[in-house]
């Protein structure tokens, strides 16, 4: 499928996401993305064969963590995600979530965590990718060797240049890093996977024993340990980023129901990618022989022996590199992307904020690629990769799941402060789904960084001592922290982008300083049609009570035709909205009922007390409050009208008695005039009243 772009814009709308806060004398859209798009470019960040490998020491117990990781991590990631992106689709992502519940430092530093958490989650990849070189000919002996003894600087001279040469593909736009991402993952990990399942029966079917308990009793997993607990929580965070595309939500035709779409088929993949690909490898390579950089490659050797295509896996390697391309290059489209709409809220300096024609951050995108560069360089001051990757890996692991923790706390902060704000996907449970998805979502992400901490059993040796093991992981941690409280900080008003298209958070725009509890049901959309960006002054300011009709919601795509009469909203009425909203999907007006009075500039009047039946004491308190300050409106509005109508009437009888007054008045004049017109000397004295009462003969004289 391929993505289409953007014709035309509505004039005096804001410009696209991403447009360039400079100017540039030609501009394109940043296009569309399918929902197979977007589905592939979260199977791309998150699964990939080679990670299997990572996970076979586990044996067939490895499926019992991935079941585990997926109902304790997995499910509450996208449930929450789903509900997160289809209540607040505005530019940001996890930036614009975390900033809407917990506030707008909390916001950025989530997001710059996760800027340098893919930065070194990329570099140590990379490494990986650099040392699988010598699986692309067909010797897998010196293949072997190479990867357990690489040439430091081919390592540093591949690894830089493919960064750079994919850095310069996911600057061109959507079309071209979805396409890659697409076809990466089909060529890449599915066509492979299908390959492996295939191959693995014809190696059982001439005899080959598995070097894994196939029986039940496998699945149980077995103790060894704190670094096998350690292993056991990458398990967990193999799901991680499942989110992370959440950037390109506003590239979605019909988000609110594209976007939960995406993330159910992505999630389905990446569970068959990880529990089919570790368990063959299990079955195929013994325990001891297991090694986490290549046992992809050598499990293909043995499975394509027995096929008599033994070189089979120099094939899987070459794929493999394209499988990669498909992950970095989703991994580097996306994240940059909601830093920079984060940035030009007055977050980051003007020079991180360009973007080019095509819609991309190409400043954050290559300074990415700079620092991945230097850490790449540091692989020398290492005796051995393999530890190094390790350090690397439990740093993003932690990092990464601070920020599912800030996740979840303000999905649950927003189901408190916004609970009628309108979501097309809500987590099922009602209040008790969302507690139970929340705790297990935060419970799994602390013990995932209590676990990181612990040298994984199979590379303590490669590390050495524990201390620089641990020292090393908490110093880039807390690295990280400074930097990112240290931008905050320092920001100026200066660095606000007056052309920024995304738009301020929705307490904000309800004139509130910080989250804070509302009774709204205005959706995001509507409150941020037409508002300037954020870090500017709020253009149409909102009431935190102000409330919509369910028909506006429904007919305008905010809320599906099933939520019908559950919503607590007022069916009919004459609820308006005063802003001209746009329904996300069609680009038509939202239809809204004709008021009786005028709204206020910029809000939406509320609705009649019979008009909506509060379904707990707290929105009974809340309407019952506002039924009395429309009522106590009302009368003051009748008292002024009734004043105004006891002025009118005494204007109209002071002018009844001037206008009679007047008439006297001309009449006297006409009077005057006639007497003066028959004065005595020039003309006969006027007929006396008596004169006229006399009768006159036919001669005209008096008989």
């Amino acid at each position: 499928m391929s993505s289409q772009t953007h014709s035309t814009q509505k004039p005096g709308s804001p410009p696209p996401v991403g447009a360039d806060p400079v100017g540039a004398k030609k501009k394109t859209s940043s296009g569309r993305i399918t929902v197979f798009g977007l589905a592939m470019l979260n199977v791309a960040a998150v699964a990939a064969l080679a990670n299997d490998s990572q996970q076979a020491e586990y044996g067939l117990s490895s499926v019992t963590f991935f079941a585990l990781a997926a109902i304790l991590f997995l499910v509450p990631i996208c449930l929450v995600a789903a509900e997160l992106a289809t209540g607040w689709p505005e530019p940001g992502g996890i930036f614009r979530w975390i900033g809407e519940g917990l506030g707008a430092g909390l916001g950025f530093t989530a997001i710059l965590l996760l800027y340098v958490e893919v930065t070194i989650s990329q570099a140590a990849g990379l490494s990986s990718i650099a040392n699988i070189l010598g699986f692309f000919q067909t010797d897998i002996h010196r293949a072997m060797e190479w990867a357990e003894h690489p040439t430091t600087w081919i390592v540093l001279v591949f690894g830089i240049g493919y960064f750079w040469a994919i850095t310069f593909l996911a600057s061109r736009g959507v079309t071209v890093f979805q396409t890659i991402a697409k076809w990466g993952v089909v060529f890449g990990t599915l066509i492979p996977l299908a390959a492996m399942v295939v191959l693995v029966i014809i190696w059982l079917a001439h005899g080959n024993k598995p070097a894994i308990d196939m029986t039940w009793s496998g699945l149980v997993p077995k103790w060894s340990g704190m670094g096998t607990l350690a292993l056991a929580a990458g398990v967990f965070f193999s799901y991680a980023g499942m989110e992370m595309n959440a950037a390109h939500i506003k590239q979605l035709k019909n988000p609110r129901k594209a976007y939960p779409a995406a993330i159910l088929i992505a999630a389905l993949l990446s569970m068959a990618i990880f529990i089919v690909g570790t368990v063959i490898i299990a079955m195929v390579v013994p325990q001891k022989d297991i090694n986490i950089i290549y046992a992809i490659y050598t499990t293909f050797y043995e499975i394509g022996k027995a096929a008599g295509i033994p070189w089979v896996f120099t094939i899987v390697a070459w794929l493999t590199l394209l499988a990669g391309l498909a992950g970095v290059i989703s991994w580097l489209a996306g994240v940059p992307l909601m830093l920079v709409n984060a940035g030009r809220g007055g977050f980051l300096p003007k020079w991180a904020q360009k973007v080019n024609e095509k819609g991309m951050p190409a400043r954050l995108m290559f300074l990415m690629a700079m620092v991945i560069s230097v850490l790449l360089i540091a692989l020398v001051l290492f005796p051995n990769v393999e530890g190094f990757y390790a350090m690397l890996t439990q740093t993003v692991t932690i990092l990464y799941l601070l920020i599912y923790v800030l996740m979840f706390t303000a999905f649950m902060k927003l189901r408190r402060n916004q609970p009628n704000r309108p979501r097309s996907f809500t987590v099922p449970g009602g209040k008790a789904g969302a507690w139970i998805v929340a705790i297990l979502g935060v419970f799994s992400s602390v013990f995932g960084i209590v676990l990181a901490f612990f040298p994984p059993s199979q590379i303590a040796k490669e590390v050495g001592s524990p201390v620089i093991y641990v020292g090393g992981i908490a110093l880039m941690v807390a690295l990280t922290f400074l930097l990112a409280f240290g931008i905050y900080r320092a920001r100026k008003p200066s660095w606000v982008d007056t052309t920024n298209p995304a738009p301020p958070f929705t307490w904000q725009i309800e004139g509130l300083k910080k989250p804070e509890k509302v009774t709204s049901n205005v959706p995001t959309e509507m409150l941020s049609e037409g508002q300037d960006g954020m870090g500017m002054p709020v253009k149409r300011h909102f009431s935190p009570d102000d409330q919509v009709t369910e028909e506006q919601l429904i007919s305008g795509g905010f809320l599906p035709e099933k939520k019908r009469g559950k919503t607590g909203a007022p069916a009919v009425g004459t609820v308006t909205s005063s802003v001209t909203a746009t329904s996300h999907h069609d680009a038509a007006p939202v239809v809204s009922a004709a008021a009786t009075t005028p709204p206020r500039t910029g809000t939406v009047t509320q609705a009649a007390p019979s008009e909506a039946v509060p379904t707990d004491p707290a929105t009974a308190a809340s309407a019952a409050a506002r039924a009395a300050r429309e009522a106590a409106a009302e009368s003051e509005a009748l008292a002024a009208a009734a004043q105004a109508l006891a002025q009118e009437a005494e204007a109209d009888q002071a002018l009844a008695d001037a206008q009679e007054k007047a008439q006297a008045a001309h009449k006297a004049a006409q009077v005057a005039e006639e007497k003066a017109h028959f004065s005595p000397g020039k003309h006969a004295a006027p007929p006396s009243d008596e004169d006229e009462q006399k009768p006159k003969d036919g001669h005209g004289s008096n008989t």
